[in-house]
């Protein structure tokens, strides 16, 4: 929304006076000028920030944490909003527990506060008590606890995302996230045969997921994941170009996946392009070592010893498993050797060739 030059000079002018008064402690008046100033600018960052600050100093917490989390999805980093975010939870969660009996929705609040300070197994415990009387929504967030509590128990984890299924569908909700987390438990819960074995049920659970929301790019990756590990590499690729796709900001484990699938497909300069790619987005990181090792292999395979050389240096001095590494310049090293030989056998070859021409022609 576009505001005029005299209103913007008047929306500055009511903030400048809000923060004074929050400086004063006059949180009455400055919560008064907050608000006039949504009047003239409705979704204006500070005009929201002053207010949920407002809402804090008088001990109107929950407000003030829903403000705060409308001025983190534009400012997540501001130090002063995360702090006052934060101690609201703690003072609510103090309250909390100074009474002896809470209601259904006190535990849920409860559940939030320990969520916010990353207590999740208190969390999980409270909201495990009042499981019959969550929406779909608080159900999915009890599943995401199961997983942050006992991420190796796949049975309890499949439990409690079976529930928050039902729960989507009976409130008639889009249950795309539920589905993808049930596919998760099972590529978690897995090991790599068993994907092998099991690999085309999982997918299934993710083309669910994928059939409900197209724009997540997660599901792609993982089914082709999947797809890689059962020796599909080419079926793998348009998954992992439209996990890319429709994820915003780049996933550099995506671009690994694509890749390895582009290398054992042989598409060694369609792989070197992915690599310079991703170096640009992740340099020095875990992925960008082993994208060079990778373009070590894609310049073996070439012919071209001498770069595919440099390329395992260099992804030995990112500290790349030292066995592998060495594993690709035994290679190069081998393939320098059979090119040697064989321009020798060439050269043999020409010279006995001459050597009969010559006697021909001698004779």
């Amino acid at each position: 929304m576009k505001i005029g030059a005299v209103k913007m000079s008047e929306l500055t002018k009511m903030l400048n006076e809000g923060y004074l008064a929050i400086d004063s402690g006059e949180f009455e008046r400055a919560y008064d000028m907050f608000l006039k100033g949504t009047r003239i600018y409705n979704s204006n960052v500070q005009c929201v920030k002053g207010l949920a600050l407002c809402d804090f100093y008088r001990g109107k917490y929950e407000e003030a944490i829903r403000r705060f989390n409308e001025v983190l999805k534009i400012q997540p980093h501001d130090f002063n909003v995360l702090s006052c975010y934060q101690k609201a939870y703690d003072l609510i969660q103090i309250d909390l527990l100074k009474k002896s009996i809470l209601t259904s929705e006190e535990k849920k609040l409860l559940a939030r506060c320990y969520k916010v300070k990353e207590q999740y197994e208190n969390a999980f415990k409270v909201l495990k008590e009042i499981s019959s009387t969550l929406s779909a929504e608080e159900s999915l967030d009890l599943a995401k606890l199961t997983g942050k509590v006992f991420p190796e128990h796949f049975q309890l984890r499949k439990q409690y995302i079976e529930k928050a299924i039902k729960a989507y569908e009976k409130e008639g909700l889009n249950a795309y996230m539920p589905y993808h987390m049930l596919g998760r438990a099972y590529y978690d819960a897995y090991s790599v045969d068993e994907l092998i074995e099991h690999g085309s049920d999982v997918i299934a659970i993710f083309e669910k997921s994928i059939a409900l929301n197209k724009d997540y790019g997660h599901n792609y990756y993982l089914v082709g994941s999947i797809l890689k590990l059962n020796d599909q590499y080419e079926e793998s690729l348009p998954y992992y170009d439209l996990a890319i796709e429709k994820t915003e900001g780049l996933r550099n484990n995506y671009l690994l996946g694509k890749i390895k699938s582009l290398y054992f497909t042989r598409r060694y300069h369609e792989c070197l392009e992915t690599i310079f790619y991703l170096n640009k987005y992740d340099y020095q990181g875990g992925n960008f070592a082993e994208a060079l090792l990778y373009a070590g292999y894609c310049y073996y395979k070439l012919g071209e010893y001498h770069t595919a050389e440099e390329y395992a240096h260099r992804a030995a001095r990112e500290d790349y498993d030292a066995d592998e590494v060495e594993d690709l310049l035994d290679y190069i090293s081998e393939g320098r050797k059979e090119r040697e030989e064989k321009r020798r056998e060439q050269r043999e070859e020409k010279v006995g060739l001459f050597g009969r021409i010559f006697n021909r022609f001698k004779q």
